[in-house]
């Protein structure tokens, strides 16, 4: 099996998602459909729908895709979430990292320690998740 790091995994499936979402933003005009917005986020436009109906939604708009976005399955969302949980600081600790990305804070541990890093912020982050191999995440 081929090991990978957990930065390699977050610019493969993460990265892309949050361009799409962020050009569709960018780009669009009006309303968002719901296919768009299920395929920007990654998620069944019957779960885009079930979300709509759920906040009285009777439109997306760029204002109120945030709200889908929150709650949505998929591994963006969940992502994204977790991030506004943790009111998006410019220093992490690191159980932040463990909870907003799903990894194990021992592996986070471990890699702060090889790398000698007492704080984690936006700039070292990819360093820390580099040092992670997906098969241990």
């Amino acid at each position: 099996m081929n090991s990978s790091s957990y930065l390699e995994h977050y610019y493969a499936k993460i990265a892309p998602a949050i361009r799409e979402i962020d050009l569709m933003l960018k780009t669009s005009h009006g309303c968002l459909s719901v296919e768009q917005t299920s395929r920007a986020l990654r998620i069944k436009p019957s779960e885009t729908v079930n979300i709509m109906k759920l906040n009285n939604l009777k439109k997306i708009t760029k204002a109120n895709f945030f709200i889908i976005m929150t709650q949505g399955s998929s591994e963006v969302c969940s992502m994204y979430r977790r991030e506004l949980d943790k009111g998006s600081p410019f220093i992490y600790t690191q159980e932040d990292i463990s909870y907003i990305y799903g990894i194990e804070p021992d592996l986070i541990a471990d890699a702060c320690a090889q790398l000698g890093l007492r704080e984690i912020t936006e700039y070292n982050l990819p360093e820390v998740l580099a040092e992670i191999s997906t098969t241990n995440a």
